[in-house]
């Protein structure tokens, strides 16, 4: 029996050991659920990136449609691994050069070296036409527009043809065909922990990673 007007301050808690035993179990659970929400998280940023590239193709589709012209998709390898991809940009195969003037001609000579005729331009080039082709890289060119296409090569120092047997050419008009460019702008840079694997999309590191899209009209 309590005195009357006596009040007891005392109430039920729990004990430390019980606290314990909830915060163990509040982890375990956001643990959990943390694991789940991973995959769903995952095929989000993958749904994301396919979104992303798809755009970059019916881009360069209506790119090539537009200007009449092959237009593409650039898979930059990244450097030390040339299987993956992380950049994504979009690529053009420039208009074909006919030269800085417009009577400007192309003369193949001894040892199928060709070289160019610009008058009042820079004169003869005996190097890559306007600096439009790197030391190293390939090309194709057509005399006076029409007839076979000759591939040539820039060595850094002289353009030369691989025909076999040697061509004689004086003074012809010409059409020189240029490999693809990546064009200008920024590239796609695929989402944090995505990439594009070269190998496992059959491409592979020494392949070609190039994905072109050209106009049918």
């Amino acid at each position: 029996m309590r005195p009357l007007g006596f009040s007891d301050s005392r109430r039920q808690a729990f004990t430390l050991v019980e606290l314990l035993i909830v915060m163990a179990i509040a982890v375990l659970l956001t643990a959990s659920a943390i694991h789940l929400a991973r995959p769903s998280f995952q095929d989000r940023k993958v749904r994301e990136a396919s979104r992303q590239l798809n755009a970059m193709f019916a881009n360069a589709k209506a790119q090539a449609a537009e200007r009449n012209r092959p237009f593409g998709v650039w898979l930059q390898r990244t450097p030390g691994n040339l299987n993956q991809c992380l950049d994504v940009y979009l690529a053009e195969v420039p208009p074909p050069y006919t030269g800085d003037m417009l009577n400007a001609t192309a003369t193949v000579s001894a040892g199928n070296v060709l070289t160019f005729d610009q008058p009042g331009a820079a004169g003869t080039l005996t190097a890559s036409p306007g600096g439009l082709i790197e030391i190293g890289e390939s090309f194709f060119i057509r005399f006076n527009y029409q007839g076979e296409l000759y591939q040539g090569f820039f060595n850094g120092v002289t353009l030369t043809l691989s025909s076999t047997p040697p061509i004689t050419i004086s003074g012809l008009p010409f059409q020189i065909y240029r490999n693809p460019r990546k064009a200008a702008g920024a590239p796609l840079e695929l989402s944090n922990g995505i990439a594009i694997d070269l190998g496992y999309s059959g491409v592979g590191a020494g392949g070609s990673a190039g994905a072109w899209n050209t106009t049918t009209n």
